[in-house]
């Protein structure tokens, strides 16, 4: 006898019998979405968790919008169930065997994105976000592909996957079964209609989430105090639809109206500009002297995963993170209360270098614009031939045809290093080994024409799957008794290959900065700056230090000739924004210079207005800030400033406040000056300006 053979035709006892079928799959799936999410409570959270308050509300928020996403998914299923009214009854077993398919693979879909979130914060200490879309960039999936064989048990989750997309199949087939034997009887069209309209309206009531003003969505839940616990309710298919209306939102640039970015100049600043009118030119601090000067040549290396809360672990004996850089970090300056400007590779290099306010340019119809506070443009402008180097493929991420737009005359990749230095090895995965890209970076400032060079570098080592050359005799590594437990993949040895896989990119920037003091005329006429372009994430994970977690250093090298009246303190606050103020200030004083930085080895250094600036975070000498779309999650320093910081549960202070204003009011200049760049270079329809 055929499982969907019914006892009755009537329409409507078939649309009870699918009801019950999405009752028991939304059911089902909310206890195996809650156990999701106690296995990543257990698998990231510290034992602390399991004993606060907060679990039992991270769990209640978290049925609740599990109950909507579900609800959404099951949506399209339930409403084909309207078609038992427009169909002849010949077709009813057809169109349940469809709904049952649909419901099976819908569910299968959303388990898997539930696999993936869990995993997703291993590598990434978030759920499922924007960077998701970047990951798997065509450039990226062999390098991707071949890290989730390595580290991540695919084979294994595959499996499981099959087997609970077998088993759910049964089960539907069971119920359904299980409903054809239940003698049915013909109920009024009053009846019909009330249930059907009930029906209905639950639904829609799962699917809002909420019976208040606003439906309920992730930016309106936070788990006070606890960052971690907040991350928690996110299930897999909520957090990847979020990220990608997110990527598509960026497909479009949002306008931003003078008025507006008038008002955030105000909040950022402290003070309107001059004429009380804001112009492009109000984003520049102006020369300091008006005469000719040299230029030196300016190297930028933004290193692969160099975390600033590794560094606090530096033991030169016992465990060695810096090797030959240390000696330099000593006579240089050094910042390590220094915030990220975003928490991923490429939305780094973009913010660095366009100082773009908007999040993957590279992958968004803007990306050929021509910005005008691009760095490379504004070397350029200052008479540099510029080079932007990588030691893997110069065309990941489409960065060779984004970099092609914004000011640097050659893009250049590991292949152009192994033209130069055939002995020149590579990780197998990312590209050559860091050693040979300081190698052609020195190559380069021995051979340069007549034009100073700026060169932005990118090593690419310091990356999963962490190999290291064979040559290569590591210093001596430990882990901290502490960070044991924290281990992201629970195995020391792989934790001291990281730190290993840290030591050296630290070691051969430390040896080429040897090799350049070592020359006299590189020594006197080559700046040279190197920040981790965001935190090592595949070490430890953070529970609620967001301080440790959004920390990178800078180093900076100034030539005696341009370190005139200058100051080295380490303890001053800033971030990726402040790189290149600091260095147009003292290398280039005779250019205008980007004003949203500060310079950060000046006298004048303003501490109050010290604020360094990250994706979603803040940092002061108060303390810091988690921002989303709705609110900010606030935490108070209670020691060193970027290290120790405690939630606040109640109302935050003055100083805190106003950081998250100015937070908020930076993202917006940026956004407004490409915006007016971006109408300008489009030459969009009139109508659509602000």
């Amino acid at each position: 006898m055929s499982l969907y053979r019914s006892a009755t035709s009537s329409w409507f006892q078939y649309f009870r019998r699918i009801n019950r079928l999405v009752l028991f799959t939304l059911l089902w799936a909310t206890l195996l979405f809650s156990l999701f999410r106690l296995a990543f409570v257990w698998t990231y959270g510290s034992p602390e968790v399991w004993h606060g308050e907060g679990l039992w509300d991270a769990l209640y928020w978290g049925v609740r919008m599990d109950l909507r996403t579900l609800a959404i998914i099951l949506a399209l299923p339930w409403l084909f169930s309207l078609f038992y009214t427009l169909v002849s009854p010949r077709f009813y077993e057809t169109l349940a065997r469809f709904q049952q398919a649909l419901m099976q693979w819908l569910l299968s879909a959303a388990t898997a994105l539930e696999v993936v979130n869990h995993f997703y914060f291993k590598n990434f200490q978030n759920h499922i976000d924007i960077f998701i879309f970047q990951i798997f960039d065509w450039d990226n999936a062999v390098a991707v592909f071949k890290s989730i064989f390595t580290d991540y048990p695919l084979i294994p989750a595959l499996l499981l996957m099959l087997v609970w997309h077998w088993l759910y199949g049964k089960g539907l087939r069971w119920m359904w079964q299980r409903s054809e034997k239940k003698p049915s009887h013909e109920k009024s069209m009053r009846f019909k209609a009330v249930y059907t309209f009930a029906s209905l309206l639950l639904l829609a009531l799962l699917i809002r989430g909420s019976l208040g003003t606003f439906p309920l969505t992730l930016n309106r839940v936070a788990i006070a105090g606890d960052a971690f616990l907040t991350q928690s309710v996110a299930n897999g298919p909520l957090a990847f639809s979020d990220a990608f209306i997110h990527w598509r939102h960026l497909q479009k640039m949002a306008p931003v109206s003078d008025d507006e970015a008038l008002q955030a100049y105000i909040t950022y600043f402290g003070h309107p500009p001059l004429d009380g009118r804001l112009d492009m030119n109000d984003l520049l601090e102006p020369p300091l002297t008006s005469s000719p000067q040299p230029h030196p040549n300016i190297v930028m290396v933004q290193m692969e995963s160099l975390g600033g809360h590794l560094l606090d672990a530096h033991d030169t004996e016992h465990n060695n993170l810096l090797g030959r850089l240390e000696p330099h970090l000593q006579e240089d300056y050094f910042f390590n209360t220094f915030a990220p400007i975003a928490m991923g590779t490429l939305m780094t290099l973009e913010k660095i270098t366009l100082n773009s306010g908007v999040d993957n340019v590279s992958k968004t119809p803007y990306r050929d614009t021509p910005y005008r506070f691009a760095v490379g443009r504004m070397m350029q402008k200052a008479g540099y031939e510029t080079i932007f180097l990588t030691g893997g493929h110069k065309t990941w991420g489409q960065i060779d045809m984004l970099m092609s737009h914004q000011g640097f005359d050659h893009i250049l990749g590991g292949d152009d290093i192994r033209e130069v230095f055939a002995d020149a090895k590579d990780d197998g995965t990312w590209g050559v080994f860091d050693q040979y890209l300081f190698r052609y970076i020195h190559h380069l400032l021995k051979h340069k024409g007549s034009k100073p060079l700026f060169i932005y570098a990118m090593p690419v080592t310091n990356h999963l799957p962490y190999m290291l050359p064979d040559d290569y005799q590591p210093l001596p590594v430990k882990l901290p008794d502490a960070w044991v437990p924290l281990l992201v993949d629970h195995d020391v040895a792989q934790g001291e290959l990281i730190l290993q896989s840290y030591q050296y990119s630290a070691d051969v920037l430390g040896d080429f900065m040897t090799q350049l003091k070592a020359d006299p005329t590189l020594a006197e006429q080559t700046v040279v700056g190197a920040s981790g372009d965001h935190n090592m994430r595949d070490l430890i994970t953070y529970v609620n230090e967001p301080g440790r977690q959004h920390r990178v250093p800078f180093y900076l090298y100034l030539p005696p000739r341009y370190a005139v009246n200058t100051v080295r303190d380490p303890q001053r606050i800033g971030s990726h924004n402040d790189i290149f103020t600091t260095i147009f200030r003292h290398a280039l004083p005779d250019m205008p210079a980007y004003a949203l930085g500060q310079d950060l080895v000046s006298p004048d250094f303003d501490k109050k207005r010290a604020l360094g600036i990250s994706t979603g975070y803040f940092l002061t000498a108060e303390g810091c800030g988690l921002v989303g779309e709705q609110h900010t999650s606030y935490y108070r320093c209670t020691g060193q400033p970027g290290r120790d910081v405690e939630a606040i549960t109640t109302q935050p202070d003055a100083a805190l406040l106003k950081a998250n204003a100015r937070y908020r009011a930076y993202y917006t200049l940026q956004r407004w000056q490409m915006y007016r760049e971006v109408m300008a270079e489009k030459a969009l329809p009139e109508h659509s300006q602000p």
